[in-house]
């Protein structure tokens, strides 16, 4: 239930806000404190409306990112194999979430 632990953050954006539809842009980063290695990644668990619900990706620098398109609120999940963290953010409790997030 935490978007924080062990050095790493699950964080969102959401860069494009229409009536109907959002961009969701995802984000685990890696602090100064957090141990990474050549081709770590993470898991990002979203709704069961998404195909594939669950997606690999993999840092970059200290940053893993991936961007989707909602048209309501979900919580995501964030599993990161190779260093035994998991993260979690309700979108719908994040302070700035379009209306669309907030109330479906």
């Amino acid at each position: 239930g935490k978007a924080r632990a062990k050095g790493f953050t699950l964080s969102v954006r959401f860069p494009e806000d229409h009536s109907r539809m959002v961009s969701v842009q995802l984000t685990v980063e890696a602090g100064p404190k957090a141990t990474l290695d050549l081709g770590d990644n993470v898991w990002l668990c979203l709704h069961p409306t998404f195909n594939p619900d669950w997606v690999r990706v993999y840092f970059q620098g200290r940053t893993a990112t991936l961007t989707v398109r909602a048209w309501g609120g979900f919580t995501v999940g964030a599993w990161l194999p190779s260093q035994g963290v998991e993260l979690e953010l309700d979108l719908a409790k994040v302070e700035g979430a379009p209306s669309i997030i907030r109330t479906r």
